[in-house]
């Protein structure tokens, strides 16, 4: 590489000089020129521009901050209305079971004192169904031993006792 110019490193090529002005780019020429590069920012910026510039950011930042916390702030108000109507359907739900659940425990507790009547009729029935059973033999007995005796009295009783039996039936 006879025509090329050697490289040179020295300590400025690799760290720019604050002082000098700001360079965004390496230089490999290890000299520092006073003309900027086409890719160099110029090193007499205007720095009341520069704070225009940055206000105007900083303002539209803080605009677009705005209204984004006021959407999020919408957002929030939107979820809690939300959130209260949802509760308020879920007490009004929850009320309207609760005293369906209380209507059918007194539903219960009816139905299971009416059934406890029915048992107790049907035990008082069949008890006196017994008596009476009890009753309609005994007299079934008597009716047969006085027949019976009958029969032995008189010999005209056996077409007496006849009649009767058909007559009954």
């Amino acid at each position: 590489m006879e025509g090329a110019a050697p490289f040179l490193w020295s300590p400025d090529s690799w760290f720019p000089d604050f002082s000098k002005g700001l360079a965004l780019s390496w230089d490999p020429s290890a000299s520092v020129s006073d003309e900027p590069l086409s890719y160099q920012i110029p090193k007499t910026i205007d720095t009341n521009l520069k704070r225009q510039l940055s206000g105007a950011t900083r303002d539209a930042a803080a605009e677009k901050k705005r209204r984004i916390d006021k959407a999020y702030r919408e957002r929030c108000k939107e979820d809690k209305l939300n959130t209260k109507m949802k509760l308020d359907a879920l007490t009004n739900e929850n009320d309207r079971l609760r005293r369906e659940n209380d209507c059918l425990k007194n539903e219960e507790v009816r139905l299971t004192q009416a059934l406890q009547h029915q048992k107790d009729g049907m035990n008082k029935l069949e008890k006196e169904f017994g008596q009476l059973k009890g009753q309609l033999h005994s007299q079934n007995t008597i009716v047969e031993v006085l027949s019976k005796r009958l029969v032995s009295v008189s010999p005209f009783s056996s077409f007496a006792l006849l009649f009767y039996k058909t007559s009954i039936l």
